[in-house]
């Protein structure tokens, strides 16, 4: 609370600047921390969409594809297209290809995660896994993160058989 003299003159006195200076200082160092999660938790946020995006869209190239390995080229093409930024890498973790005819063989990359059904007749499924690293690191908490993406679309690349 201000002083008599306080309210009368414009100026402060060397006691209030220093407790002014002292309550700026204190505040700035609660909040840079803040600031600095906070940094960090968007751009954990805005990697964590990006994987399932790049998974959806890789999938959907595979699904396109003609055949399996035409497939997981085209999967592993788009996932190194994707992987281009500084905080983020993605890697194509798994693979599966599962042929809508007999004609066609299956084609996979990668052991399938416990947590995830596999695809099925005429599916294709793509996990990414995705490591984030923190731009601004902080006590206590781990460097990077990982994340896992899937998607199952159906393969529609390949042409109907039909009767002879």
């Amino acid at each position: 609370m201000l002083n008599d003299r306080a309210r009368t003159s414009p100026y402060l006195t060397r006691s209030e600047r220093a407790a002014s200076f002292i309550e700026m200082a204190a505040g700035i160092l609660v909040m840079i921390p803040i600031i600095l999660l906070l940094v960090n938790l968007g751009g954990v946020l805005v990697a964590f969409m990006m994987n399932g995006d790049i998974a959806q869209k890789t999938a959907r190239a595979a699904a396109a594809a003609g055949d399996g390995q035409s497939a997981l080229l085209t999967a592993q093409t788009v996932v190194s297209q994707g992987s281009k930024g500084g905080m983020a890498t993605i890697k194509l973790s798994c693979f599966k290809w599962q042929s809508p005819t007999s004609s066609l063989p299956n084609s996979s990359f990668g052991t399938l995660p416990k947590d995830v059904p596999g695809p099925g007749p005429g599916q294709v499924l793509v996990v990414t896994k995705l490591t984030v690293k923190l731009l601004a690191p902080m006590p206590g908490l781990p460097e990077s993160q990982e994340f896992q993406g899937m998607s199952i679309q159906p393969i529609v690349g390949v042409g109907a058989t039909l009767p002879k």
